[in-house]
């Protein structure tokens, strides 16, 4: 794996302290950011919306132009990598599966939205301390 330990550490703290302002500023303002999105969003397009509309929200936030920094220095192949450990936290796949989650993690033309969409992803769910913890635990890493 080319993601470090210390990269993915760097990660999840600066997801922490984004999520720590977002959740600071939003109850003062009246903001309901949804990140990811609400559970009774299922189609796609509902899912975007919210996501896009949540993004609008935090964007001006520091730490979150931080964190999309960090994850801009990040190879292709790092950002799959972080992608599938989410999707391992997460639980669509085992950490057994890791290669089967880094297939499916798959980084479009668009480099700047899908940083956009990982960074939000990593505010509001621990699931990527979690893969991690499980690729751990299974001796995957």
């Amino acid at each position: 794996m080319k993601l470090t330990k210390r990269k993915i550490d760097r990660i999840v703290a600066l997801s922490e302290r984004c999520f720590e302002y977002l959740m600071s500023y939003a109850p003062h303002n009246g903001l309901l950011v949804h990140l990811p999105p609400k559970p009774d969003c299922t189609e796609v397009g509902c899912i975007m919306d919210s996501m896009v509309n949540g993004l609008r929200e935090i964007t001006p936030c520091a730490e979150f132009q931080e964190l999309r920094r960090f994850l801009s220095r990040l190879s292709d192949t790092e950002l799959r990598e972080l992608l599938a450990l989410i999707f391992i936290g997460r639980g669509p796949w085992a950490a057994e599966e890791f290669d089967t989650a880094f297939e499916n993690a798959l980084i479009g033309s668009d480099r700047d939205t899908e940083i956009s969409f990982i960074a939000a992803n990593l505010l509001a769910s621990d699931d990527l301390a979690e893969g991690f913890e499980k690729l751990n635990r299974a001796r995957v890493i």
